[in-house]
Protein backbone atom coordinates (compact mmCIF):
# COMPACT_ATOMS: atom_id res chain seq x y z
CA UNK A 1 0.00 0.00 0.00
CA UNK A 2 1.50 3.32 -0.60
CA UNK A 3 2.86 5.70 1.66
CA UNK A 4 -0.11 8.23 1.32
CA UNK A 5 -2.62 5.21 1.33
CA UNK A 6 -1.75 3.56 4.57
CA UNK A 7 -4.03 6.07 6.74
CA UNK A 8 -6.94 4.89 5.05
CA UNK A 9 -7.21 1.73 7.45
CA UNK A 10 -7.27 4.02 10.74
CA UNK A 11 -9.83 6.32 9.86
CA UNK A 12 -12.62 3.21 9.12
CA UNK A 13 -12.03 2.93 5.44
CA UNK A 14 -11.30 -0.60 3.95
CA UNK A 15 -9.10 -0.98 1.43
CA UNK A 16 -9.57 -3.39 -1.64
CA UNK A 17 -6.44 -3.78 -4.04
CA UNK A 18 -6.18 -4.91 -7.29
CA UNK A 19 -3.52 -6.20 -9.03
CA UNK A 20 -1.94 -4.17 -11.39
CA UNK A 21 -2.68 -6.75 -14.06
CA UNK A 22 -6.50 -6.60 -13.47
CA UNK A 23 -8.72 -6.45 -16.47
CA UNK A 24 -11.72 -3.41 -16.39
CA UNK A 25 -14.05 -6.27 -16.25
CA UNK A 26 -12.60 -7.77 -12.90
CA UNK A 27 -12.24 -4.21 -11.47
CA UNK A 28 -16.08 -3.71 -12.44
CA UNK A 29 -16.49 -7.38 -10.43
CA UNK A 30 -14.48 -6.18 -7.62
CA UNK A 31 -16.22 -2.66 -7.15
CA UNK A 32 -19.53 -4.51 -7.22
CA UNK A 33 -18.69 -7.57 -5.14
CA UNK A 34 -16.85 -5.09 -2.51
CA UNK A 35 -19.51 -2.20 -2.53
CA UNK A 36 -16.78 0.04 -3.07
CA UNK A 37 -17.32 3.71 -2.65
CA UNK A 38 -14.47 5.50 -3.59
CA UNK A 39 -11.39 4.40 -5.87
CA UNK A 40 -7.55 5.36 -6.03
CA UNK A 41 -6.32 5.30 -9.52
CA UNK A 42 -3.22 5.35 -11.68
CA UNK A 43 -3.29 6.72 -14.86
CA UNK A 44 -1.72 3.72 -16.72
CA UNK A 45 -4.13 1.16 -15.99
CA UNK A 46 -7.21 -0.05 -17.03
CA UNK A 47 -10.20 2.69 -16.17
CA UNK A 48 -12.68 1.92 -13.20
CA UNK A 49 -16.16 2.09 -13.47
CA UNK A 50 -16.97 5.51 -13.59
CA UNK A 51 -20.19 5.91 -11.04
CA UNK A 52 -17.90 5.48 -8.72
CA UNK A 53 -16.04 8.57 -7.20
CA UNK A 54 -11.58 8.36 -7.72
CA UNK A 55 -9.19 10.20 -7.46
CA UNK A 56 -5.68 9.91 -9.54
CA UNK A 57 -2.39 9.16 -7.16
CA UNK A 58 -0.59 11.20 -8.36
CA UNK A 59 -3.31 14.07 -7.88
CA UNK A 60 -3.79 12.67 -4.57
CA UNK A 61 -2.01 15.92 -2.77
CA UNK A 62 -4.94 17.56 -4.65
CA UNK A 63 -8.08 16.79 -2.42
CA UNK A 64 -9.86 19.69 -4.10
CA UNK A 65 -10.38 17.83 -7.11
CA UNK A 66 -12.54 15.08 -5.58
CA UNK A 67 -16.27 15.16 -6.92
CA UNK A 68 -16.95 13.96 -3.43
CA UNK A 69 -15.56 13.81 -0.01
CA UNK A 70 -13.58 10.69 1.14
CA UNK A 71 -16.31 8.46 2.73
CA UNK A 72 -13.88 7.73 5.30
CA UNK A 73 -14.34 10.79 6.92
CA UNK A 74 -17.66 9.94 8.51
CA UNK A 75 -16.28 7.09 10.11
CA UNK A 76 -12.77 8.75 11.77
CA UNK A 77 -14.71 9.32 15.11
CA UNK A 78 -15.52 5.79 15.59
CA UNK A 79 -13.30 3.55 17.55
CA UNK A 80 -11.54 0.95 15.58
CA UNK A 81 -11.63 -2.71 16.70
CA UNK A 82 -9.91 -5.64 16.12
CA UNK A 83 -13.16 -7.25 14.95
CA UNK A 84 -13.59 -4.55 12.26
CA UNK A 85 -12.77 -5.26 8.70
CA UNK A 86 -9.23 -3.62 7.69
CA UNK A 87 -8.95 -5.03 4.12
CA UNK A 88 -10.62 -7.18 1.22
CA UNK A 89 -8.33 -9.27 -1.12
CA UNK A 90 -9.33 -10.98 -4.16
CA UNK A 91 -6.66 -14.36 -4.18
CA UNK A 92 -6.40 -16.16 -7.85
CA UNK A 93 -4.94 -19.47 -8.27
CA UNK A 94 -4.08 -21.23 -11.87
CA UNK A 95 -7.40 -22.96 -11.95
CA UNK A 96 -9.93 -21.02 -10.21
CA UNK A 97 -11.68 -17.83 -10.20
CA UNK A 98 -10.24 -15.20 -7.14
CA UNK A 99 -11.65 -15.50 -4.22
CA UNK A 100 -12.36 -13.17 -1.45
CA UNK A 101 -10.10 -12.54 1.58
CA UNK A 102 -11.83 -10.69 4.22
CA UNK A 103 -8.71 -9.68 6.81
CA UNK A 104 -9.30 -7.56 9.95
CA UNK A 105 -7.44 -5.19 11.91
CA UNK A 106 -7.75 -8.33 14.68
CA UNK A 107 -5.52 -10.23 11.94
CA UNK A 108 -2.63 -7.71 10.82
CA UNK A 109 -2.07 -7.41 14.84
CA UNK A 110 -1.51 -11.16 15.15
CA UNK A 111 1.32 -10.96 12.76
CA UNK A 112 3.28 -7.35 14.70
CA UNK A 113 2.55 -8.37 18.15
CA UNK A 114 5.08 -11.38 18.43
CA UNK A 115 7.09 -8.91 16.91
CA UNK A 116 6.55 -6.37 19.20
CA UNK A 117 7.01 -8.69 22.17
CA UNK A 118 10.56 -10.08 20.46
CA UNK A 119 11.85 -6.50 20.09
CA UNK A 120 10.95 -5.22 23.75
CA UNK A 121 14.13 -7.17 25.46
CA UNK A 122 16.26 -5.04 22.71
CA UNK A 123 14.77 -1.56 23.70
CA UNK A 124 16.74 0.84 25.50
Amino acid sequence: MGRRLRGLPLRGAIVVALDDSSTPEFAARVAADAQVKFAFLSPSKPPFPPAIPSLLLEESSDASRLSTPLPARELCDKRITRDQVAQILFTSGTTSDPRVVVLTHGNFLANLEPLEKGIAEYRK
